[in-house]
């Protein structure tokens, strides 16, 4: 059996993004991870916030890999509404850009940072059991078992601990499912239109949204988001061919195969205990239409293992509330971003401030910022106002 400090299960970005803080605290750190690397996975726009995490664990991304992002598109072809809204314009000490991200590139980048700091990354390990007592923590895979003195859970998506224990809970109300694929080979005139600033394209629709990304490598992502009903494969087929600038963009270009994708929204409500906690989207996960997946993790992350290692340095890593303060602070983030994405479900927030040909000015900066997952300040007018309305309490989602 492997003992170590901390087991980190899952080397996605929060995962080592974790392990590389951990391990340049001199804490002893195994990874187990039960794909092989480099492995693809969706969830590909990072938002200027992901700068200063990506900053803490020393990762600065090439241009010349990743395709750099100065802002958002929104647009509704069926009333020729649109609007851009630039990084640029945010409220002071946000970063004034991001990049669209290959994650099979991007992810191995990460995991290659934690081995350098010194952690141990074993790929290819299928966690099968997991058992926390009041002496550590003990992880079987199908690699070996390891021991450790804490857990944290970066298992993604599949929320290892949440499903174990029963505390996974459904958010209503957002996107249900989607559907999405890649094209490769765009033409040079989509090229010409969409190198200059990379911006991700948001596509309003009567069923939900659809988000186009461009990816270095003359590649584009196309996804379509179900806010009712079921979702096919055929409804991105469907989405890219009724739509004037996907069919420019994709024209003459080679399409996979689409892939269907669920559990939309959801949160751990029980995201850390005795000697375990849970970050990324093991913690919690919204309905990706302002890109907040990548962001929120790699904040979250650095968050946690400051506060783990911190513990691990004084002996009480044994307290169930050692991640309370972490835990209360992404719980604003999550907040922030939930009311947000209420917002563009269920009030007419596209109309009047997302296509408004006059919008306040100090209102769109607040809401730059938030688009720019600065979400963290006091001094963010829009903000507090969306946290000071009474249409929706986001305590009752995420408690």
């Amino acid at each position: 059996m492997t003992t170590t400090d901390v087991i980190v299960i899952g080397a996605g970005p929060a995962g080592s993004a974790a392990a590389t803080v951990l391990a340049e605290r001199g804490i002893d750190v195994c990874v187990v991870e039960r794909e092989r690397f480099p492995r693809f996975h969706i969830g590909e726009s990072l938002l200027p916030a992901t700068l200063s995490a990506l900053d803490r664990i020393g990762v600065r991304l090439d241009p010349d890999e990743h395709q750099y992002k100065a802002g958002a598109r929104f647009l509704d072809e069926s009333t020729g509404q649109e609007q851009t809204y630039w990084f640029h314009d945010t409220l002071p000490g946000t970063p004034d850009h991001a990049y669209q991200v290959e994650r099979a590139l991007f992810d191995g980048i990460l995991a290659d940072r934690a081995i350098r700091a010194g952690a141990r990354v074993t790929f290819g390990a299928k966690v099968t059991d997991v058992h926390v007592d009041d002496d550590g923590v003990s992880v079987r895979t199908d690699a070996g078992d390891v021991r450790g003195r804490y857990l944290l859970d970066a298992t993604g998506q599949n929320a290892l601990l949440a499903r174990r224990r029963r505390t996974l809970r459904r958010i209503h109300g957002f996107g249900r499912a989607a559907a999405f694929l890649h094209f490769s080979e765009i033409p040079d005139a989509a090229l010409d239109e969409i190198e200059p600033h990379g911006n991700i394209q948001i596509l309003r629709t009567p069923f939900g949204w659809i988000w186009a990304i461009p990816l270095r490598g003359r590649r584009l992502s196309v996804g379509v988001v179900a806010a009712e009903g079921r979702i096919s494969e055929q409804d991105v087929r469907d989405a890219v061919a009724t739509s004037d600038l996907l069919r420019r963009w994709t024209r003459g270009a080679t399409a996979t195969e689409p892939t269907l994708v669920g559990d939309y929204s959801y949160v751990n409500t029980e995201p850390h205990g005795a000697r375990f906690g849970c970050i990324g989207d093991a913690a919690c996960f919204l309905d990706p239409v302002f890109s907040s997946g990548v962001t929120l993790a790699l904040l979250g992350a650095t968050s946690a293992a400051e506060a783990v290692g911190a513990a691990l340095a004084r002996g009480d890593e044994a307290d169930p509330d050692l991640l309370a303060d972490h835990a209360a602070r992404m719980k604003l983030g999550y907040r922030a971003f939930y009311l947000l994405i209420h917002r563009f479900y269920h009030t007419a927030i596209f109309e009047n401030l997302f296509f408004s040909e006059d919008p306040d000015p100090l209102m769109r900066r607040g809401l730059v910022t938030m688009l720019a997952g600065d979400v963290w300040r006091e001094d963010n007018v829009f903000q507090n106002l969306l946290f000071a309305s009474r249409r929706v309490d986001p305590s009752r989602e995420i408690p």
